[in-house]
């Protein structure tokens, strides 16, 4: 899978884009009492990341049991649940640098 912190994804979009610059915005998902919006983020699509996914759902309620006892136990342990969530994007310059004013 390509990640967009990794140098060779940097180096292929800024080859196709020229005058392009791919970023990263780091940031987190933050879940506080009660769990059921953490519950519903989870059910929405990490829930099927499983290596033998059932194609039933079949393991859906098991699952969602599961992460309800880990959520409640890491809230309250640690006041919140925490999710990091990075975003890739891509910023293209039209203008020429000698274009751009610059004081």
């Amino acid at each position: 899978m390509l990640r967009w912190n990794d140098s060779s994804v940097r180096v292929a979009i800024s080859g196709l884009l020229k005058f392009s610059n791919p970023l990263i915005l780091e940031g987190a998902l933050l879940f506080n009492a009660p769990e059921e919006p953490a519950l519903r983020f989870y059910a929405s699509n990490r829930i099927d990341a499983l290596r033998d996914l059932p194609t039933d759902a079949s393991h859906c309620p098991r699952t969602l049991t599961v992460m309800r006892e880990r959520i409640e136990a890491i809230v309250g342990r640690e006041g919140a649940f925490t999710v990091p969530k990075s975003i890739g994007y891509v910023v293209r310059c039209t203008a020429s640098l000698k274009q751009l004013p610059i004081d």
